[in-house]
């Protein structure tokens, strides 16, 4: 259960960085910081979803691992949990936002954090 756990939050965390490092490439760039969205470039949206796939995927094994803690309830549970961030994961790769620019041009980030704080 651990190991999936980590990995689920490992490509998570990549996901929300490399997002967030779009808004930033220009100074990363100046000040010779290489950050994920500098190094993955142009090919961001396709990592972006590798790591959104991982993130979903990862999290679904340690649940379905552990489901035997409440087998009658856990497993429909983390099925709509798994769904819901699923479909917010989407979201935040749609190829155009309104307000923002396709990707790698992610413009406000901030946009969806703020839409989003429920979540």
């Amino acid at each position: 259960v651990a190991l999936p756990l980590y990995a689920g939050c490992w490509c998570w965390t990549m996901l929300y960085d490399t997002i967030y490092a779009h808004q930033d490439k220009a100074d990363d760039a100046r000040a010779g910081v290489l950050s994920t969205a500098l190094r993955l470039g142009e090919h961001s949206r396709a990592w972006l979803a590798l790591f959104a796939l991982g993130c979903v995927g990862s999290l679904a094994v340690a649940g379905l691992s552990s489901s035997g803690a409440a087998p009658g309830v856990h497993v429909p549970a983390l099925g709509a949990g798994l769904a819901c961030g699923a479909a917010h994961l989407a979201w935040q790769l749609a190829p155009e936002l309104p307000g923002t620019g396709p990707l790698p041009h992610f413009g406000d980030a901030l946009h969806h954090h703020r839409d989003a704080p429920w979540l």
